[in-house]
């Protein structure tokens, strides 16, 4: 939540430092807010986020990314030739 309208920053960082996404370099206003996160580029695992809201407030938290897998399973002809 932003209590006072500001510059806000949202940064997505790998577990070596190195920033792989910019979600949000903007001024809002104050609120709550909301935002999508596409991450089908890149591979499952920690991740570390950033929120920066003017000079006064930093936050660094960790995220894990977890990717699904879906298998097709196909069933085989029980007619098949003896």
């Amino acid at each position: 939540m932003i209590l006072t309208p500001d510059f806000v920053t949202l940064k997505i960082f790998d577990t070596l430092g190195k920033e792989v996404e910019t979600l949000v370099d903007e001024f809002q206003e104050a609120g709550t807010y909301a935002i999508h996160f596409n991450a089908t580029m890149l591979p499952g695992g920690i991740y570390l986020y950033k929120l920066k809201v003017g000079n006064k407030v930093e936050e660094t938290k960790k995220m894990l990314l977890i990717k699904k897998i879906f298998l097709e399973y196909k069933q085989h002809d029980k007619k098949a030739a003896y």
